[in-house]
């Protein structure tokens, strides 16, 4: 059962959803797949109430508003979490730009208000607040992040991994008001307006004028289905769970958010992912009694959830962060405050450099054990340390060899069988190394087809992770070269590829498939390179480089995207920007004035991009062929109430700003 229309969706890479706006790149699994496994999937079904009783949930239909009764032998809940909007002044999901961040719909909202909008907040300085402000940033809108302590992540950071993390946040052009005190949102006509508050900047109450404001402050547990039928719930909320994730009924379960294991409610991916294996491998134990066997089936006990790691690393707003831990004392005794670290005798290194934004803090005990660490701007050995800090010792180390350019640098080869190298699967070393040379797995995508490693966050999969690693030397120990192909569909260099193109005389992107493509490797090979966006540029760009030939042919056309097609850049928003040729930098006060009236004319706002390129924001794309007529003619004209113009010059054309990398 699930509430929402759409299927199941990996909420971790939300925010890319801004990048394609394509729900279906976000689906963990398809309608197919739920066929060929025997699942009856039903969405936009909304559990009403739990009927312990009689073993039964009433369902009611979202769009209909019928209900009905769907009878169950077990029942697992996994019905997440929900976001905490803090009790402000005037503060309601009803005014008008005003959002939350958690579902597809939520973005769709914040998309579609954002083309009337320039300046944004987001209420909550921790990990789903950034992710929130690097989609209204995305967006276009001027962006402020609200938080209510000092600094930056609390929970993951210390106040001088918080401040590294503000400092190269701030030089994106993103303020941050630490230290906000909200008194009360502004609300005009039913609309946004500001928030009043104090901040460490400002003692006295002040208006920040505000026309979009994104709550991410948090999550609670979505208990209320367990709280009406009576079920165990914990101290902080969440259904109370044991080591088989059973509730306090045993025929109910939970897992993920919901979830309460120990009073604690874990909000990361792995957690989840851990105890959906143990209750998954735990199901026939728990329900044999359903079947009409006359014992208990055989295969010993099965696992046990005993908690999880709460180390994570990501990628914030374009900043590497990590934070982890030997164990969840790291966290909930903040081992990495230096009072605590003080008092709990322990001991620290700290590298900085403010002029790169780095900040490395590494903790340890009086056996030099490595407790755990706190990384910003580079966490590029984050696997190596996590990995340590779970052995006894720092072995032949010194805390020294951990600093950044030591002589500590992680090592796949120094990796034992059973580390994990994947912390959302739980993948080790062993299962890579089997892969490869069981299930001849030569790329990053047969690994993630195999063993599940990547499939979470993906960070163990990046050129920094010990994935990619453990393939070469594998690959290496066998005597075999690791795949570095262009794509996992091409296994060839582009060199390489250009000269297969050249000498076979291949002129179109089919006759470049039926060649050169890993036929016989992967399934359907032919769906596959329908999403393919990491190939075609290079095809493309091989082809024109050698043929020469109107790139909008039959054969060519698929290899041209969306900006090649329309001559502007597609935005976050959905929206346009338009580029005008100016060559050398150089323009006449013409061609500045048939911008500046092609900007008013189709109420576009324009800035000097990054690339000291002048650009044309907010088009849609039905007035793009109005727009470059305009431009290419040199023939436009405006009449407001305060400005009149009208421009006949020397036409422009397109810029060469519309490749994407």
């Amino acid at each position: 059962l699930g509430e929402e229309l759409l299927l199941a969706y990996d909420r971790v890479h939300l925010t890319e959803y801004f990048e394609h706006r394509d729900a279906s790149k976000l689906v963990m699994a398809d309608a197919k797949w739920f066929g060929e496994h025997k699942v009856t999937l039903k969405t936009g079904s909304r559990a009403k109430q739990i009927d312990r009783e009689r073993q039964l949930v009433v369902v009611q239909d979202v769009k209909t508003g019928q209900s009905s009764e769907l009878p169950y032998d077990a029942l697992v809940l996994c019905t997440g979490s929900y976001p905490f909007v803090p009790p402000l002044e005037n503060l309601s999901m009803d005014v008008s730009g005003a959002f939350v961040y958690r579902t597809i719909d939520d973005l769709e909202g914040m998309i579609s208000f954002a083309r009337k909008s320039k300046r944004a907040a987001v209420i909550g300085g921790g990990l789903l607040g950034l992710e929130a402000a690097k989609a209204v940033y995305d967006l276009g809108q001027e962006t402020h992040v609200l938080e209510m302590a000092p600094f930056l992540m609390p929970t993951q950071l210390d106040a001088g991994g918080g401040k590294a993390l503000q400092s190269k946040i701030e030089e994106m052009g993103i303020e941050v008001h630490t230290g906000s005190r909200l008194q009360s949102l502004v609300v005009e006509d039913g609309r946004v307006k500001g928030v009043k508050l104090t901040d460490s900047a400002h003692k006295e109450p002040y208006v920040l004028e505000l026309e979009m404001l994104v709550v991410s402050a948090g999550i609670r547990a979505r208990d209320e289905l367990a709280r009406g039928c009576g079920l165990e719930i914990g101290a902080r909320g969440g259904v109370v769970v044991d080591s088989r994730m059973r509730s306090s009924d045993p025929q109910i379960f939970a897992l993920g958010e919901v979830a309460s294991y120990k009073g604690m409610c874990y909000g990361l991916i792995a957690p989840g992912w851990e105890q959906a294996g143990v209750l998954a491998k735990n199901f026939e134990d728990a329900t044999w009694g359903l079947k009409k066997t006359a014992s208990k089936p055989e295969g010993g006990d099965a696992p046990l959830y005993l908690g999880s790691d709460l180390s994570t690393k990501l990628k914030l707003l374009g900043v590497d962060v990590a934070s982890f831990g030997s164990t969840t004392d790291f966290w909930f005794a903040r081992q990495f405050d230096d009072d605590k670290a003080k008092q709990l005798g322990l001991s620290s290194t700290i590298q900085m450099d403010p002029f790169s934004g780095l900040y490395r803090k590494l903790i340890f005990n009086n056996d030099l054990k490595l407790l755990g660490g706190l990384l910003v701007g580079n966490a590029e050995d984050y696997y190596s340390l996590l990995n340590l800090s779970k052995q006894d010792n720092l072995g032949k180390k010194v805390p020294g060899d951990l600093f950044l350019g030591g002589s500590g640098e992680g090592d796949s080869e120094d990796l034992s069988d059973d580390s994990v190298v994947c912390l959302c699967q739980k993948v080790t070393k062993k299962q890579i190394v089997d892969a490869v040379k069981d299930e001849e797995c030569v790329t990053i995508a047969d690994l993630k087809r195999c063993t599940t490693a990547g499939n979470g966050c993906g960070g163990c999969v990046l050129s920094t992770g010990f994935v990619p690693k453990i393939l070469k030397t594998t690959l290496e120990s066998l005597g075999k070269k690791a795949f570095v192909g262009i794509s996992p569909f091409f296994p060839f260099t582009r060199a390489e590829l250009f000269e297969i193109i050249r000498v076979k005389q291949l002129k179109t992107y089919d006759d470049v498939v039926q060649e050169c493509a890993r036929a016989g490797k992967i399934p359907d090979l032919q769906a596959a390179l329908v999403g393919d966006e990491v190939c075609k540029p290079v095809v493309a760009s091989i082809l024109a480089s050698l043929w020469s030939e109107v790139p909008v042919a039959d054969g060519l056309r698929e290899l041209q995207d969306t900006n090649d097609f329309v001559m502007a850049n597609m935005q976050r928003s959905g929206q346009y920007s338009v580029i005008p040729r100016v060559s050398g930098g150089e323009v006449t006060p013409q061609e500045l004035i048939l911008m500046g009236t092609v900007a008013m004319k189709y109420n576009l706002w324009t800035k000097v991009t990054g690339a000291q390129r002048i650009g044309l924001f907010g088009a849609s794309i039905w007035q793009l062929p109005d727009i470059w007529e305009d431009f290419v003619t040199g023939r436009s004209s405006f009449k407001g109430e305060k400005v009149q113009v009208k421009v006949e010059t020397q036409g422009m054309e397109s810029g060469q700003a519309y490749g994407k990398a």
